[in-house]
């Protein structure tokens, strides 16, 4: 069961909606207090859940003898929902784009700014939307990203970076973090130069890639930045591959 969950994160669940879910799938039909008890979630808050679980067609509500009970929907179900999603997304994209262009000056960078654990997802999402082949340049500390973002996450994205074949490599602090991630450079498309932690004490990350640089912040104030420009992603690609070619020469 436990292997769903970070695929059940994918579709957009949170914690207590797979908990929800997951109890329904296991233990089958169930009234609401059955529900709070299997998942171990408050009663007077898994009604708002299930009305989210049921509106995205992941359970069905039905009526036996005046009661209502809660299961599980035909998995195939979603699969309609997905495809009839993309049907949407494909039907606005080409005015979505005419908007967005009419709109944008391409002398000036675009800067998108977003907050939170689940806007720093949304940052390293955005580094996987390139061709595969593509490279990230990074500066990271693998320890302040596993601090606060769920490590089935950070999985989920280095499988799908490396079966998209977009290759990384990155200059960070030599922590017993990186120390794992170190091991695993070759089967994760990966290279690295990792220095001492006391020179190199890296709090937030940096990507570099395509026409962009991203930057997050792990501590305190939990935001990543975007920066879409040719020319600002070009020059910190120059300086990244002279610090990059300097400290190889160590």
């Amino acid at each position: 069961m436990r292997t769903i969950v970070p695929l059940l994160e994918q579709l957009g669940l949170n914690d207590k909606e797979s908990k929800i879910y997951l109890s329904l799938l296991e233990f089958g039909p169930a009234n609401i207090t059955q529900i709070a008890l299997k998942s171990g979630i408050k009663r007077t808050t898994v009604y708002s859940f299930l009305d989210t679980l049921k509106n995205r067609s992941f359970i069905i509500e039905t009526a036996v003898g005046g009661r209502k009970l809660y299961d599980v929907a035909d998995p195939k179900e979603l699969e309609r929902v997905i495809e009839k999603q993309k049907d949407i997304v494909n039907q606005i994209t080409p005015d979505l784009n005419n908007i967005l262009g009419q709109r944008e000056d391409k002398s000036k960078p675009k800067v998108r700014f977003y907050e939170g654990v689940e806007g720093i997802k949304k940052v390293y999402e955005d580094t996987l939307n390139q061709p595969s082949g593509s490279e990230i340049l990074a500066y990271a500390g693998f320890e302040e990203a596993y601090r606060i973002i769920p490590e089935s996450f950070l999985k989920s994205y280095v499988k799908r970076r490396v079966k998209k074949k977009i290759s990384a490599r990155g200059l960070l602090p030599f922590d017993s973090y990186s120390k794992i991630h170190i091991k695993e450079n070759k089967k994760e498309l990966r290279k690295t130069i990792a220095l001492p932690a006391d020179q190199f004490p890296m709090t937030n990350e940096i990507n570099i890639y395509q026409n962009k640089v991203a930057i997050m912040s792990f501590q305190k104030d939990k935001i990543g930045i975007i920066i879409e420009s040719e020319e600002i992603a070009s020059n910190q690609r120059i300086v990244f591959n002279l610090l990059w070619d300097a400290l190889k020469k160590k």
